[in-house]
C-alpha cells in the first residue's frame, strides 16, 4: 500500500511540471510579439541559434521580413 501512495505522489509532481511548461508564453525576439502556435503546441515561425549558441524563436511575419539568419540576428533588440 505505501507504493501505491509514492507512486501516485510521483504522478502528481510529474503532472504539475507538465502544466508548468504547458503555460510557457513564446515571443518573437525580433518584434517581441507572442508567436502563434499550432493546436499540438508547435510554433509557426522558426528558432535560430547565434553565435553563443543561445536558442532566439522568430514568428512567422518577421521570417518573412528578415529571409537570412544574419538579417535576423542584427535586427534581434
Amino acid at each position: 500500500m505505501l507504493n501505491f501512495f509514492i507512486i501516485y505522489n510521483n504522478m502528481k509532481k510529474h503532472s504539475f511540471l507538465n502544466q508548468i511548461s504547458f503555460f510557457q508564453i513564446m515571443k518573437c525576439a525580433i518584434c517581441k510579439t507572442k508567436v502563434q502556435e499550432t493546436f499540438l503546441k508547435k510554433i509557426i515561425g522558426t528558432h535560430i541559434k547565434d553565435a553563443k549558441g543561445k536558442k532566439h524563436t522568430i514568428c512567422f511575419e518577421c521570417q518573412k521580413k528578415f529571409p537570412k539568419k544574419e538579417d535576423m540576428l542584427a535586427n534581434m533588440k
